[in-house]
């Protein structure tokens, strides 16, 4: 009961490029199953009721003001998934050895398939979690002429942030006597996701935390320059993308991300904001919202893409000031309850909270049912495990 909302999660990400209907509907189950597991165990953080409660009439409020209600409550739907994923993590907080044991597993299978999928991609084999145009066209997810590793998560993205997170918990919590490989090959396929947000933060978590920074980082050195010498194209064209992508994003600004922030500072109230399903979600595009005509949102010459790819300016845009804020706020109630919390689980809670913020910058990891099964549903278990009661 415990583990199978988070199979159906992962088995979702395949149907997700196969079937995406089926794929949709198997997170909607996972979500179900870990509410009705919550309400079966019948035991609730009050300080999550209570906030939740709260943010009823923010949502009512600003439902009510979308300009499509199918808009409206897809993207309900996936405000809702964090506080879902809470209540479940709170209804198993006292089972984070078997949460961490799964988590060990699924990074194992991912590394299995991805040896599966290189082969394949070796051979010339199209695979599922390819995308096809329209026009027959496919589109492979490579970067410099090398295959991004997505494992069974389809996308790469996702694949570097459970390496990212692994990492860290395997570093501070595995026990067994293959520890030192499982660390040094979610490093390897943290880099082989060329997930350039993934790879930043986890230098930026690797400096703030890691007891070996200095080993790892002239590990990091030595094999990028044994690389650089095997493949000296690849890398150079490896460090102009991520140049371009600097420039873009965050220099010059001329990107759709950037775009959405500009929005963000220009049309965020403090009170009351567009409507669900407005502004920078998959509903606002699929339903064409009004707004971007209204503040003529310039897309840089890719109207098709299906988000922002940011989710603060969704949020505030969407909800206000201040009920982004107090939805924000719902993320850190788990804190309310920390009392005795060991270094080690509070680092791997910061890692946590850190990872899973920074990366929101520049995707929907917030709403996104992947990412927080990967690691917003483990704190709670993590808070009782360092109170002894786990």
């Amino acid at each position: 009961m415990i583990l199978s909302p988070l199979v159906l999660i992962f088995v979702s990400e395949y149907f997700r490029f196969v079937f995406p209907a089926i794929g949709a509907n198997l997170k909607l189950l996972s979500a179900i199953l870990m509410l009705s597991y919550a309400l079966i165990k019948h035991k609730f953080d009050n300080n999550l009721v209570f906030l939740s409660l709260l943010l009823v009439p923010v949502f009512a409020v600003h439902f009510f003001l979308a300009f499509n209600y199918k808009a409206a409550a897809e993207e309900l739907f996936r405000y809702i998934l964090p506080i879902i994923v809470l209540f479940f993590g709170y209804s198993i907080r006292d089972r984070f050895g078997l949460l961490f044991r799964f988590l060990v597993v699924l990074l194992i299978v991912n590394y299995l398939a991805q040896i599966i999928n290189y082969i394949l991609w070796f051979n010339g084999v199209n695979q599922w979690f390819y995308v096809y145009t329209e026009t027959g066209r496919v589109n492979i997810p490579m970067v410099a002429g090398v295959l991004r590793a997505t494992g069974i998560m389809g996308f790469f993205s996702t694949f570097g942030f459970l390496n990212l997170i692994m990492y860290f918990l395997i570093s501070f919590f595995y026990k067994g006597k293959y520890k030192r490989t499982l660390v040094l090959l979610s490093i390897i396929f943290l880099f082989l996701s060329i997930s350039f947000k993934g790879i930043a933060t986890f230098l930026f978590l690797l400096i703030l935390f890691s007891r070996h920074r200095v080993r790892i980082f002239i590990g990091a050195v030595l094999l990028f320059i044994g690389t650089l010498f095997v493949f000296p194209k690849q890398i150079a064209f490896l460090a102009e993308n991520a140049k371009v992508r600097i420039e873009a994003y965050v220099l010059e600004g001329n990107s759709a991300r950037s775009e959405s922030y500009r929005a963000m500072l220009s049309e965020t109230h403090l009170f009351i904001g567009e409507g669900i399903g407005s502004f920078g979600g998959p509903s606002s595009t699929k339903y064409e919202s009004p707004f971007y005509k209204e503040i003529e949102f310039d897309w840089h010459g890719l109207p098709n893409l299906p988000t922002t790819d940011t989710y603060y300016p969704h949020l505030f845009v969407e909800i206000g000031l201040l009920g982004g804020i107090l939805y924000l706020f719902i993320f850190f109630v788990p804190l309310l309850r920390l009392r005795t919390v060991s270094k080690l689980n509070l680092k791997a809670i910061i890692v946590i909270y850190l990872a899973l913020f920074i990366d929101a910058l520049v995707t929907f990891s917030l709403n996104n049912l992947v990412y927080l099964s990967l690691s917003l549903v483990c704190v709670y278990p993590l808070i009782y495990l360092s109170n002894g009661k786990s």
